[in-house]
């Protein structure tokens, strides 16, 4: 779907269930595209604090802390209303 329609306003979305699948998988490089793209191609979208939050996922999953926590930062910093951000700042205090 995404492929064929980029454009679309449901892509966002798209890729965003697609990065959870492929996260389930433990394809983390198929994730880290997938929820990549919600954030570059759509960072004004509603699903993009949670792509950055499956980013950080996929992180910590590959035991990748300091880029985990990067993610979780930048969602309080530039999503600060979203739920993702309340996820992020409990998942921050527990880091530290």
């Amino acid at each position: 779907f995404t492929k064929d329609n980029p454009e679309s306003p449901r892509f966002a979305e798209a890729r965003y269930w697609s990065g959870v699948g492929f996260a389930a998988l433990k394809d983390y490089k198929a994730a880290n595209a997938a929820f990549g793209d919600v954030v570059n191609k759509a960072p004004e979208d509603a699903r993009a604090p949670d792509a950055l939050l499956g980013l950080a996922s996929v992180a910590a999953a590959q035991k990748d802390n300091k880029v985990s926590r990067k993610y979780l930062v930048t969602i309080v910093e530039k999503y600060p209303e979203s739920a993702a951000a309340a996820t992020a700042k409990k998942a921050l205090t527990v880091a530290n």
